[in-house]
């Protein structure tokens, strides 16, 4: 079946801030903004340097030894996986809320395959950016379905990976061209509030001002936590869209 990018977007899009996306991304932006501060401050340890930044959060993490952050910091990233699977799950199925099933059913055994298989997409993908943009995009977009696999059929990560490969082999342009959809939409999000950003700082005398008000770190870390879970539970339910297109 050939995908129909259009319909992807907008019923993707219309999924993600349905009841159960909302939901989703209310229980995503709370891990985003721990990680946020957790990697600052152990970035600020191992570089040995003191913090440029005064909020009581940072500066309460960077006296914790760089072991006790980094344990952090795992359990966090262990946490996002899971609410990532989870979130798979649930977007890919036509339900109004998260079901038990989703959140128990083979968890460990999903998890990890989805971070191996997380690398090695990662290691694919950045092969072809060193190449080209392009061919980073075209390598992602392929192999992109490969987490719905392991979350929603039970594969292990090299076999997701494959069927991932088959399932885009018909629909290789309009795979690449969704996912440049998607590219695009986030970079005219993040510009449109760059300039949202710059215009108040140019109405309020300057960006030290700015700094010592609203947009402090606190603000800047709550408000890339909650972008970032909005584009992450709304890109998901367009690759969601995609994939059942594809399955038929």
């Amino acid at each position: 079946m050939k995908l129909k990018i259009a319909e992807a977007l907008k019923e993707g899009i219309s999924e993600g801030f349905s009841k159960k996306g909302i939901a989703l991304m209310a229980i995503l932006a709370p891990f985003n903004f721990s990680n946020f501060y957790i990697s600052s401050a152990l970035s600020v340890q191992l570089m040995e340097t003191e913090s440029l930044y005064t909020g009581s959060i940072i500066n309460a993490l960077t006296s914790l030894s760089p072991a006790v952050l980094g344990s952090l910091l795992l359990l966090n990233f262990l946490l996002l996986v899971y609410i990532y699977l989870v979130s798979i799950r649930t977007m890919e199925h036509e339900v109004n809320f998260i079901p038990i099933d989703f959140m128990e059913r083979d968890i460990a055994s999903a998890a990890l395959n989805l971070i191996a298989g997380g690398i090695i997409f990662t290691v694919l993908m950045s092969v072809g950016f060193v190449l080209l943009i392009v061919p980073g995009l075209f390598v992602a977009s392929t192999l992109v379905y490969f987490a719905f696999f392991i979350a929603i059929e039970d594969e292990n990560f090299l076999s997701a990976l494959k069927s991932s490969w088959e399932l885009t082999e018909n629909n290789r342009f309009r795979t690449f061209a969704l996912l440049f959809s998607l590219v695009a939409l986030a970079l005219l999000a993040q510009f449109i509030l760059g300039v949202a950003f710059m215009i108040i700082t140019l109405t309020t005398g300057g960006y030290e001002a700015v700094i010592g008000q609203a947009f402090n770190l606190g603000y800047r870390a709550l408000i890339q936590s909650v972008t970032g879970s909005v584009m992450t539970i709304t890109s998901l339910g367009v690759f969601a869209n995609a994939y059942n297109q594809l399955r038929k």
